[in-house]
């Protein structure tokens, strides 16, 4: 169940970056409160993850979730690069997440 909740946590930090690029820096305020919303949740339910989960390895996969998503968002919706060396170090990063999680004890 913790793990799910580490799952949902990185789902909400992938979300907040591309809401705030949305927002305009703050001149569409609604996108600007719903990017801190959705950050505060992701937080809020890595902090409940935690408390059975070891915090290093919840918080890599945290990220993890939330650096990938957000850089996919960057692709799909705001025509970021897909160039080669890019999209390699991503599958570090996912290489690195699905390292850590099989490891750990929990």
């Amino acid at each position: 169940m913790a793990w799910l909740l580490v799952v949902f946590a990185g789902l909400f930090e992938a979300t907040w970056p591309p809401l705030l690029k949305l927002s305009e820096t703050a001149s569409r305020p609604g996108l600007m409160g719903a990017a801190l919303g959705l950050g505060l949740c992701g937080l809020l339910l890595l902090k409940k993850a935690t408390a059975t989960l070891p915090i290093g390895t919840s918080y890599v996969v945290f990220t993890g979730i939330g650096a990938i998503g957000a850089v996919a968002a960057g692709i799909l919706f705001f025509d970021e690069s897909t160039h080669w060396s890019r999209l390699l170090f991503i599958a570090l990063i996912v290489g690195g997440v699905i390292g850590l999680k099989v490891t750990s004890d929990v």
